[in-house]
């Protein structure tokens, strides 16, 4: 194991997990909406599916983008590269859909199971309060310094691109 299999792993499943993610904040916020506006029953039974089928539309346009991207970039390798690489874009695919099939059926049955039993009502903690001040201090700065950090962004861009300029142009070329 090193840093990059552990970089490879988190990727993984961060992308294998955010179907669920996405359709569990979707319902958890659309209950809440609803008991604000007095409406609380759509979160008892039945309710949680309705709500996700508002959001399955771009959750599943978005796996076919990451898979046809992970398709385009690792089938169209030749040599070593390709020989090393087919098998994990196939792997990844299958992965992608596997969660959306999992984010289709299992996600909603479970919000159904577990969200109406959770509070709706404004929660505020403490420290969640000092987080969103310290975020929209940090917010209000970077509106009011515009021009100061379009020249940031631009100058870390060139300096990237820099950077992308140094390395090699092969990739595992030694490795044959």
């Amino acid at each position: 194991m090193n840093t990059l299999t552990l970089g490879g792993l988190a990727i993984a499943v961060g992308e294998v997990v955010d179907d669920a993610i996405i359709d569990v904040e979707n319902i958890f916020r659309r209950l809440r909406e609803n008991a604000r506006l007095g409406q609380p029953a759509l979160g008892r039974r039945g309710g949680a599916i309705p709500l996700r089928w508002k959001c399955a539309a771009p959750v599943v346009y978005a796996d076919i983008h990451r898979g046809a991207r992970v398709l385009c970039r690792f089938f169209f390798m030749t040599g070593l590269q390709g020989r090393l690489f087919a098998p994990l874009g196939y792997a990844y695919v299958l992965a992608i859909l596997a969660s959306l099939a999992v984010a289709l059926t299992v996600t909603p049955a479970l919000a159904l199971l577990l969200l109406p039993r959770a509070r709706w009502g404004p929660r505020s903690r403490p420290l969640l309060r000092r987080l969103q001040g310290v975020y929209e201090w940090l917010l209000r700065r970077i509106n009011r310094e515009g021009p100061l950090v379009l020249t940031l962004t631009a100058l870390l861009v060139i300096a990237a691109g820099w950077a992308l300029w140094g390395f090699g142009g092969e990739f595992l070329a030694g490795a044959a």
